[in-house]
């Protein structure tokens, strides 16, 4: 990724600094405020970040918020993770274990859930959190690899697909984030978060087939494996913010009648990050171990209601021959 290096170049007010640009070899492309291109595309590539002021570079910005954006997309990754791991406690989920991080997932394992009888394929999370919604994503941006060797996010998903079926498994690849998809690619988004058939059989010359062959000839792939891939593909897109994924986990908790709240939500990213921190088969999490971290947390206190004094209301029509009716109503609430 091209780095912006502003240099004093004399001591003359009017000459305030002058500019070299470099890859990260410390190799430069081109120099000061005369860049010299060998080829017109190559300027084309580098127009977007040519910027006077460094406050508008997208490539650089305060350490202090980058730390903050950081540490609240580690929130976000760690509180949804609980909140998968919660359905596991549900006497309908066909899920009995999970993992945080999984240790042999790849890019898919920000939180994990697997059935012992096999009752639904195992799923394999990678969690993408952003601060606003400046962008969305779509058919290019999911290819797209970024400066440098970077490995593009449709890539790093289809290599845990591909590592995991290696190893026996028939796995779903989710991806969740909080920003949503364009019309372009949400158009094949199912409720499911699955592919449509549409996406799976349109023509070549169709919109689905130019995104297919676009995302299998930026993958390399052979067909017998791009094919499987795409239908174990789950785009869980404009999911909810920070805010509001804490009122998910709230009423999840609640439902079973656990300690809600902003310090119960604190009890559980600390529990999910001791997860982490154990490693290996540390990061293993089944109904009893979970049922047994949340009583230790003291999460699985009882909430009291308080409940209304029962009442009797009536509602009744008195008939009197020759007068019109009367209507009375009454409650006892002595009770």
């Amino acid at each position: 990724m091209p780095q912006r290096v502003l240099r004093q170049a004399n001591p003359d007010p009017s000459a305030r600094y002058t500019e070299t640009w470099c890859f990260r070899d410390k190799t430069p492309p081109f120099r000061s405020r005369r860049p010299i291109f060998g080829k017109p595309e190559e300027f084309l590539k580098f127009f977007p970040y040519l910027f006077r002021s460094r406050e508008s570079c997208p490539l650089s910005g305060p350490m202090g918020e980058q730390s903050a954006t950081r540490i609240k997309g580690d929130d976000y990754q760690h509180l949804y993770s609980w909140f998968e791991l919660l359905s596991i406690l549900d006497h309908h989920s066909p899920y009995d274990y999970g993992f945080v991080e999984h240790p042999a997932a790849g890019a898919a394992d920000d939180v994990t859930l697997h059935s012992q009888l096999r009752l639904a394929p195992s799923k394999y999370v990678q969690v993408k959190f952003h601060v606003d919604q400046r962008r969305q994503y779509s058919s290019r941006s999911l290819i797209w690899t970024g400066w440098g060797n970077n490995r593009s996010l449709l890539s790093q998903l289809f290599a845990s697909w591909r590592k995991l079926r290696s190893h026996g498994e028939d796995p779903e690849i989710w991806l969740v984030s909080n920003w949503s998809s364009t019309t372009e690619m949400g158009r094949f988004i199912l409720d499911s978060c699955g592919l449509s058939d549409d996406f799976h059989r349109g023509g070549l010359r169709s919109e689905a087939g130019k995104i297919r062959k676009s995302w299998h000839k930026h993958l390399d792939c052979p067909t017998e494996q791009f094919s499987p891939f795409c239908k174990a593909l789950r785009l869980r897109l404009g999911f909810a913010g920070l805010s509001e994924l804490k009122e998910k986990v709230n009423d999840r908790m609640g439902r079973h009648g656990w300690v809600t709240g902003e310090g119960a939500q604190a009890l559980a990213l600390d529990t999910v990050r001791s997860w982490i921190k154990q490693g290996g088969m540390g990061k293993r999490v089944d109904r009893p171990s979970l049922q047994a971290r949340i009583r230790e947390r003291g999460l699985s206190g009882t909430l009291h209601v308080r409940c209304a004094a029962p009442s009797l209301w009536a509602h009744c029509q008195i008939f009197e021959s020759g007068d019109h009716p009367l209507e009375q109503d009454w409650a006892d609430d002595r009770q």
